[in-house]
């Protein structure tokens, strides 16, 4: 839901309870493969993460029509579908 702050911490609008986050950060290089990613994200969510920040996953788009154009494709396609494991996680 949505945040609001107080006294200098965050809450959920219908909580009393402080928010808390426990992230981590994966770089471009820490994509897993759509085979690891359900996996992956279902062990994040035992760790107790609830976000995750991507790094360094900005400058993946290459010239069109180039050879690494396809390789692009690969990660973007791989990219949404971790991101899809951890929303159903809650992450």
């Amino acid at each position: 839901g949505f945040l609001k702050t107080k006294d200098g911490y965050f809450y959920f609008k219908n909580n009393k309870e402080k928010a808390r986050f426990w992230g981590i950060n994966i770089s471009k290089y820490g994509i897993p493969e759509k085979e690891k990613a359900e996996k992956l994200a279902k062990y994040f969510s035992r760790l107790g993460f609830n976000i995750v920040r991507f790094i360094n996953s900005d400058n993946i788009i290459s010239p069109p029509n180039s050879d690494e154009q396809n390789s692009s494709n690969i990660y973007i396609d791989k990219l949404d579908y971790f991101i899809s494991c951890l929303k159903k996680e809650g992450i």
